[in-house]
């Protein structure tokens, strides 16, 4: 008896050429029978697409992610303001100088005006009430826990901030703490709310 060998063979080709994309079956060398597997379907045939992933994120623009994009455009506003009144009140030879201790005898903002000062300070602040807010927009978007109340949360943030510059640089006590509390309140209901 001859041995029988296992090739890879077209199902509809009697030859040993090959032709791509056609079904395939098995047959034996030396064995007239083919027995063929059957052609793997079609793509788009028998297959059902992959269920959605539960909880994705919704790709619109939620009222909080507007709200932390006017908050970044505030800060870049500041930020401006900020420069501006700098080089007005010291002069770009300080101001564009690498700012050394020795050159300089005491840092630029103890040299700036007591209203100058404010309005840098109140830069500073922003910064670091920033990072909380852009905390809770991202906790709440990604959870997709954004409702009237967080949104109506990033807003008074939002609404805080501003009016947190000319407070602080007109000196406004005790309002400035108040609209700070305000602010920062905002964005605790926030994060407590993501939770819920």
């Amino acid at each position: 008896m001859t041995p029988s060998v296992l090739v890879l063979a077209p199902q509809h080709l009697p030859s040993a050429s090959v032709e791509r994309g056609r079904g395939w079956g098995t047959r034996r060398i030396g064995d007239s029978t083919s027995s063929p597997s059957p052609t793997p379907p079609h793509k788009g045939e028998g297959m059902s697409s992959p269920p959605a992933a539960p909880h994705e994120p919704d790709p619109k623009m939620t009222p909080e992610l507007t709200a932390l994009t006017l908050a970044g455009l505030l800060q870049c506003l500041q930020f401006g303001l900020v420069s501006v009144t700098a080089n007005l009140e010291l002069g770009p030879a300080k101001t564009l100088s690498p700012r050394d201790p020795a050159r300089l005898g005491k840092p630029l903002m103890e040299q700036l005006s007591p209203r100058s000062g404010r309005l840098f300070r109140a830069m500073n602040n922003h910064f670091e009430g920033l990072i909380l807010f852009t905390l809770a927009v991202v906790v709440v978007t990604l959870s997709n826990q954004s409702t009237p109340i967080t949104a109506a949360c990033a807003f008074a943030y939002l609404a805080a901030r501003i009016l947190y510059v000319p407070a602080y640089w007109l000196g406004l006590v005790p309002w400035r703490s108040l609209i700070w509390g305000v602010g920062f309140l905002a964005t605790l209901i926030m994060l407590v709310a993501a939770l819920i």
